[in-house]
């Protein structure tokens, strides 16, 4: 082979005779998305996941600055639809703590109700008048009211049951029954119980539920229903 042609084929050597630093190669920007990206726009619409789709979108932004590569709308995406949907997480939270603040019901001074609403079971005190789910209920939450106004039972005791696991639903139906009977009987003159019974009032029970008791709730309200809205019976003494 020519001398000519050989040096064509070998590196070229310095005149030390050393071979010459080859240049550095050149590679251009992958044409794929940063991946950094696509995990930003996935998250930024995902609404469990807004802050993480803020976070990945801010950084992606800053390294595809400095390595060129594609996906800047991808990481803007992420960014944007996590900031929205922060914006509307938190807006829901407060409306939902407001909406619980103007639904729960005022107590005066003295515990009477000055405005109608719910309170947990666990707060109900006797003299509460309410609008009865039903005549024994498990139940967290319940509707107060004024006396003067149209309800369906009147709080005529809370007690509270003994410490212990939970009966389940007909032991402490039992249990709440024995109860409030007693504290019927025993705590009201018999002209009152038959005013009641004439005006056709029974005895109901608000029962913490399974959840409440292992919690710790062992209260329970004893109450006089009444068959209409009327409050027409009730536990006065």
């Amino acid at each position: 082979m020519p001398d000519e042609l050989n040096w064509y084929l070998e590196p070229p050597e310095s005149s030390a005779g050393r071979p010459l630093p080859t240049p550095p190669t050149y590679r251009p920007p992958s044409n794929w998305p940063d991946p950094m990206a696509i995990a930003a726009a996935a998250t930024g619409a995902v609404p469990l996941l807004p802050p993480l789709g803020i976070v990945l979108g801010a950084l992606s932004k800053s390294r595809l600055k400095r390595t060129g590569r594609r996906g800047l709308r991808l990481a803007e995406a992420g960014l944007v639809g996590g900031i929205i949907w922060t914006v509307v997480l938190v807006g829901a939270v407060a409306f939902l703590l407001w909406r619980d603040h103007e639904l729960a019901a005022v107590r005066g001074g003295t515990g009477e109700v000055m405005r109608a609403g719910r309170v947990p079971t666990s707060d109900l005190r006797a003299g509460d008048c309410l609008m009865m789910p039903s005549p024994t209920t498990a139940t967290r939450w319940v509707h107060v009211s004024s006396c003067a106004v149209g309800h369906t039972g009147e709080v005529y005791d809370v007690r509270a049951l003994p410490s212990g696991p939970y009966p389940g639903a007909d032991g402490l139906r039992a249990a709440a029954t024995a109860e409030c009977a007693v504290s019927w009987h025993d705590g009201f003159p018999a002209s009152v119980r038959d005013a009641a019974a004439t005006a056709g009032g029974s005895l109901a029970l608000l029962l913490p539920t399974e959840a409440g008791w292992n919690g710790g709730d062992r209260g329970v309200a004893c109450v006089l229903a009444t068959p209409d809205r009327s409050g027409a019976a009730t536990a006065q003494k």
